[in-house]
């Protein structure tokens, strides 16, 4: 990963959505978050992340891995929990305006970050180098590489799906309002727990068969509430789906 990039990407990252607080129209917010944070913070998160942290791990990938990304998980279990504070103390305005310095100052970390990543490349540079992969064109026409890009996709559009809309629905289904907004800091804890374990197991066997036990808790949580929408299957839904995360 270039480092220019990421620290420009992530300081788009900071300014979409410290500006989105300051918002008078609703094509700003489609602009600034939908837009400008949502380009910053994609390129300059799990892609990146990923790829260092397997140069620094060859041999414990998984778990190194999921340690790393389990951050998302923490997160969203104690910035949501910061942000309501924030949201009930000072408005919606102000929620967006922290969350814009937050990510300012994490880019000190990421800098710190690359030049680990440099450093261990300088490092590695006088051992074999492994023999090369396929360019994007020589993969694109791999079955097993459209297949994965597919695999992603789906959970993609199933993990933004769910979690825009897993506090509305269970409200509409009854869950009292505060916990349903606490739902969503609960899936953090609960995909905290499921990448750990994903990533031991892993390591241990390869990815082929925790991606499959990630598929078949979907499937499940999903036919549950199609047949059961009270409270307690809404809220086994989404904590059983938020440990796939």
């Amino acid at each position: 990963c270039a480092p220019t990039e990421v620290l420009v990407d992530k300081a788009a990252a900071a300014l979409g959505i410290g500006l989105t607080g300051m918002v008078t129209a609703p094509w700003q917010a489609f602009l600034l978050y939908g837009g400008v944070f949502a380009v910053g913070n994609g390129v300059a998160s799990v892609v990146p992340i990923s790829v260092m942290v397997s140069r620094w791990f060859p041999g414990r990938t998984g778990i190194a891995a999921s340690a790393a990304i389990s951050g998302i998980s923490v997160g969203q279990l104690v910035m949501i929990a910061l942000m309501a504070v924030v949201l009930v103390e000072a408005g919606w305005r102000s929620v967006y305006v922290w969350l814009g310095i937050t990510n300012l100052v994490l880019i000190p970390i990421v800098v710190l970050a690359i030049a680990h990543d440099r450093g261990h490349q300088a490092a590695a540079a006088a051992a074999p180098r492994p023999v090369a992969g396929l360019g994007m064109r020589e993969a694109a026409r791999s079955r097993r590489f459209l297949l994965l890009a597919a695999v992603y996709a789906i959970c993609g559009f199933q993990d933004f799906f769910v979690a825009t809309h897993v506090v509305a629905f269970a409200q509409d289904r009854g869950v009292e309002a505060l916990f349903a907004g606490n739902l969503l800091a609960l899936m953090g804890l609960t995909g905290l727990m499921g990448v750990i374990v994903a990533g031991v197991w892993s390591d241990r066997s390869g990815p082929k068969w925790p991606t499959l036990a990630c598929f078949v808790i979907r499937i499940a949580v999903f036919a549950l509430i199609l047949v059961d929408q009270d409270p307690p299957a809404v809220a086994a839904f989404a904590l059983l789906y938020g440990s796939t995360f």
